[in-house]
């Protein structure tokens, strides 16, 4: 487990979002993908979990997925 994704990494997914700043979301979306995502992962799959899982973050809301 020593490779997860640290809490800190959603706080400033969240910062960049409320704030506006389109540039360090971008940047923060790009390391997300970059060390969570291989071209190994199933085809679209692992982006839509990765999409889902971004609306929770941000939004703190309940999501379903088919």
């Amino acid at each position: 487990m020593e490779n997860r994704i640290p809490p800190s990494m959603g706080i400033s997914v969240q910062e960049a979002f409320f704030s506006g700043d389109n540039t360090r979301l971008k940047a923060q979306i790009q390391t997300l993908l970059t060390q969570s995502v291989s071209s190994f992962d199933a085809a679209g799959g692992i982006y839509h979990s990765f999409m889902l899982g971004l609306c929770v973050l941000l939004g703190g809301a309940f999501v379903t997925s088919n």
